[in-house]
């Protein structure tokens, strides 16, 4: 088996994270090909711009050798597709947002809202809470109850093109909350050291790249976290860490939508609302109310019970 994904500015890093957590859990380890959208931190993996000429990476590294292509993209077109579909047995195709028709053997929707989707109707599918990926690094974390009072907030919005001016809007307006600890997960070195020239504040912490250990460790300390609406919620659900996300890209729509329908998050925020920081200042403030944040945090650890990406190896080792 081998895996094609993305990652970069324009699609994030979720991708690649969930198809390195589905690949911990497969007996058989396959082999990951990562189409990156810009110079990134990647180590360890298969760095091929493999949207550009599929069939020379199929060429190059003896695919044919394998079964089952699986294929975690949000970019990758039909034409693409048909090429990996007349090129090996069986196609597997993650997908959580009902992107396009496809012609594959099985769609996974790793999703709350996964039944929801109308497309597709005549392939099989596995879809639900119980196929949400969790990370191992998540895995091994303890999870907490919410402290008393929210004193520590975290954002994160990955590597995105939308992560720069969010940042600076949200972080002017959060300094008035007086809290004691706002970090900063730029997840960018350059990002990060632009923030810092710019950006003075005494209760600021901000990051650039971190490995998942460090990441995670940051979001087990945090009162609340505001996320964008990918991989990140899945993950922060899990450990029971309360989140306000909001939507940076389309293709999170249908994430925040279930988070919202499972009272974990309580609004749909989304980037482009020109009152998006007003109303995110009076959410957080709404939440440093503990008993709201301990209901967020409970619906979440109830719903995820991080055994998505043992079930999705399962699947995938009945094709191999």
């Amino acid at each position: 088996m081998f895996i094609l994904t993305e990652a970069g500015n324009i699609s994030g890093y979720g991708h690649l994270t969930r198809c390195i957590a589905i690949n911990q859990n497969l007996k058989k380890r396959a082999k990951i090909f990562v189409h990156p959208d810009n110079k990134s931190n990647i180590k360890n993996i298969n760095i091929y711009p493999w949207r550009n000429n599929i069939q020379k990476v199929i060429k190059l590294n003896n695919l044919k050798k394998f079964k089952v292509a699986l294929i975690d993209s949000y970019l990758v077109n039909k034409k693409i597709l048909k090429t990996l579909r007349d090129n090996f047995k069986y196609l597997i195709i993650l997908d959580d947002y009902d992107r396009i028709t496809y012609d594959c053997d099985l769609i996974i929707n790793p999703s709350i809202l996964g039944s929801k989707f109308k497309l597709n109707q005549k392939i099989k599918k596995a879809y639900g809470s119980k196929y949400i990926i969790i990370r191992d690094e998540i895995k091994k974390l303890f999870k907490r109850k919410p402290r008393n009072n929210l004193k520590n907030l975290s954002i994160i919005f990955g590597k995105s093109n939308h992560s720069k001016n969010l940042l600076y809007k949200i972080i002017s307006s959060l300094n008035k909350l007086e809290l004691d600890r706002i970090n900063i997960l730029s997840g960018d070195k350059q990002l990060s050291s632009e923030l810092k020239k710019n950006i003075k504040l005494s209760n600021l912490k901000i990051y650039g790249w971190l490995n998942a250990n460090r990441l995670s460790s940051i979001f087990n300390n945090s009162d609340l976290v505001i996320s964008s609406g990918g991989q990140t919620l899945n993950e922060l659900a899990y450990l029971g860490v309360p989140f306000i996300a909001i939507e940076t890209g389309f293709d999170q729509y249908w994430n925040i939508k279930g988070f919202v329908k499972k009272k974990i998050t309580p609004i749909h925020f989304k980037a482009t609302d020109k009152n998006l920081i007003k109303k995110l200042v009076k959410t957080v403030t709404t939440l440093k109310d503990q008993s709201k944040r301990s209901i967020m945090s409970s619906n979440g650890t109830k719903l995820i019970d991080g055994k998505g990406a043992i079930r999705i190896a399962k699947l995938l080792e009945k094709y191999s």
